[in-house]
């Protein structure tokens, strides 16, 4: 693969980093990877791979120069150019949302008498406070 239909691909600068190179070849390979596209991608895939592979060593032994005559590239419209990092589920999130519902649930219980008027209210209310939990939670992960 050539160095300007591969730049247009990956929506890079002529002069990228090898972090941006590797960010935005994890990108196209979602669309791209044979699971994701079919086997029928899977030879661009490899070419994709390669010709990425060749110009991060050029980059590191410091022999890779920007193309000549050429604008950097503007990023594709599906490719947003500001990601924010997932926020990485943690199973102590979970038990704790679930651990807030449930304790909230049994306290309206208890105060209410065993019914089933209370064990709805105490769920409604363990529900919503399990949610405000998780929210806040999220809110902290994301800073």
């Amino acid at each position: 693969m050539d160095r300007p239909s591969l730049i247009s691909l990956l929506g890079v600068s002529a002069s990228p980093t090898t972090a941006e190179l590797r960010h935005a070849r994890r990108f196209v390979a979602r669309r791209l990877h044979p699971d994701a596209a079919g086997d029928r991608s899977a030879p661009r895939m490899a070419d994709v791979n390669a010709a990425c592979d060749r110009w991060i060593a050029e980059i590191r032994a410091g022999t890779s120069t920007p193309l000549s005559n050429s604008e950097p590239s503007r990023p594709h419209a599906t490719q947003p150019t500001h990601r924010p990092s997932p926020i990485d589920f943690q199973m102590s999130y979970a038990v704790g949302t679930i651990l807030v519902a449930f304790l909230t649930t049994v306290l309206i219980v208890m105060i209410g008498g065993p019914s089933v008027t209370t064990v709805a209210v105490g769920a409604l209310f363990g529900a919503i406070a399990g949610a405000a939990y998780a929210t806040v939670i999220y809110l902290i992960a994301r800073r």
